[in-house]
This record gives structure tokens, C-alpha cells and sequence, in this order.
């Protein structure tokens, strides 16, 4: 059986040549293209002008992380490396957030959160309020912070419990020296008028309502004589004096 090829029209396959009208719009647009693009990389076109550095600002001065950015602000509005920016300011460990934007038509605008140091840690690092273990270097703006002693796993607990019973102390004019937390989980706060608070390991909500409950109306006059404030009992509490005499156990019904 012979095949029939009568039907086949090789027209379909030639194709037909651009007209002069197609091949001057692709040019114009393709040079159009080119000149936006040479436009924009342009470091004279859509300027950075303006810089502003915003947040509260205690330890860190606005100045420093001006002078930090500096170097990086290179491009325009629209070639400007933020990302570079923000990972040379998370280097500085006295931040703890960091947003960069840009502002129509020439500003960047950088905010920045600060850590919030709530104690000393091991001998030469920070902690923040948020439990976030931070190398800080010597700042004459820093209070005199307690100095926390324990177990990486126990930092975020120690800030929790820190803060709970901090502000009881503070309303009385008590001071955290120290809080100690042992290879045993056993917590002692060690206050800077030379009292010693042990809370043990069990139950440390609980004793430190008992310290405040019983504060006020049993300890707050004879604290200048107590040595040891020791809470690790079920239903009461010892106080050690300072004159060496044994402890005294005092029963508590809450």
C-alpha cells in the first residue's frame, strides 16, 4: 500500500520572517531594558541620604553601631546589601533584635532591641533577663549584678526564679549577692548583707511564698543577726544566727 502524501502542506513548517515593525520594538525594549538596569546599578541614582538609628539605648551607644554600618552602606535605595548589614550587627553581642528598612526614597532605617543583663555569669560572661548567656564587655553603665553559679540546663529556671523572688527582696532593701545552683540542683541565694537563703531542691515556689509570708512579721527585725534563712523543711523553716548558736526551727502551718 503506497502512502499519500497529497494532503501534506510543507508551508506549515516555513517561518515567516519578522516584520520591521516586531524587530524595532524588541530592540527599543531590549535597550530600554539595558538602560534601566545600567541605571540602576548606578550608585547616583536613588542615593542612600539619610541613616536612622532608633531604640533605647542604655549600654550600647547609637554612635558605635552608626560607626560599626558605616563601611557597609555602599549601593543605592534598591542595591544596598541589608542582609550584610544585619549579620555584622547580630555580631555585637549586646543586641538582641535587630530590623533594618528601607524608607522612600533614600533613608534606611535601622531599629535595634538591647539585652537586658540581669546578672553576672562564670566570671568574664552576661545574662539576660530573657535566660541568654552573652560575652559583654566591661560598660561603666552596668549595675552592680548578682554573680549566678550553676548548670547551663538551669539558666532560663534561675532568671525565672531569680525574678519572682527578687522583687519580694528588693521591696525590703535586700540585695542578691549570689544564687547558687549545685550539681545536685540544690539553690542557695547568698544576699549581700551576708544572709544565706537555701531553698534545697524541691519546691521552690512554694518556700518562697513561705520567705515572704513569714518575712514581715518574723524576720525582718532580727535580720541583721541571722546568719542562715533554711527553708528546706516540709512545714516550717531554720534560722542559723550569727552568734554560732544552733539552728532554730520555726513551725509553719502554710
Amino acid at each position: 500500500m503506497k502512502a499519500d502524501y497529497r494532503n501534506v502542506s510543507y508551508d506549515q513548517d516555513r517561518r515567516r520572517p519578522l516584520s520591521f515593525k516586531a524587530l524595532f520594538v524588541i530592540t527599543v525594549s531590549i535597550l530600554l531594558v539595558t538602560f534601566f538596569v545600567l541605571k540602576v546599578l548606578n550608585n547616583n541614582t536613588l542615593p542612600i541620604r539619610s541613616v536612622q538609628i532608633g531604640g533605647a539605648f542604655h549600654y550600647v551607644e547609637s554612635t558605635a553601631i552608626r560607626k560599626q554600618i558605616a563601611p557597609l552602606i555602599k549601593g543605592n535605595f534598591l542595591t544596598i546589601d541589608i542582609k550584610k548589614i544585619h549579620q555584622a550587627l547580630e555580631k555585637n553581642t549586646w543586641l538582641e533584635h535587630v530590623s533594618i528598612r528601607r524608607i522612600w526614597p533614600d533613608t534606611l532605617r535601622v531599629y535595634v532591641i538591647e539585652r537586658t543583663p540581669i546578672a553576672r555569669w562564670s566570671k568574664n560572661k552576661l545574662l539576660s533577663d530573657k535566660g541568654v548567656i552573652f560575652a559583654g564587655k566591661a560598660n561603666p553603665k552596668i549595675p552592680k549584678l548578682p554573680l549566678f553559679i550553676g548548670p547551663k540546663d538551669q539558666v532560663r529556671l534561675m532568671v525565672r526564679q531569680y525574678k519572682a523572688i527578687n522583687k519580694f527582696l528588693s521591696a525590703h532593701n535586700l540585695k542578691v549577692r549570689k544564687l547558687v545552683v549545685n550539681a545536685r540542683r540544690a539553690w542557695t541565694l547568698e544576699l549581700r548583707n551576708g544572709v544565706s537563703i537555701k531553698l534545697g531542691r524541691a519546691e521552690l515556689e512554694l518556700r518562697i511564698k513561705r520567705l515572704k509570708t513569714v518575712y514581715s512579721s518574723v524576720l525582718a527585725s532580727k535580720i541583721k543577726v541571722i546568719k542562715v534563712i533554711d527553708l528546706r523543711y516540709t512545714n516550717g523553716f531554720a534560722v542559723k544566727w550569727r552568734n554560732n548558736n544552733k539552728p532554730k526551727k520555726v513551725a509553719f502551718g502554710g
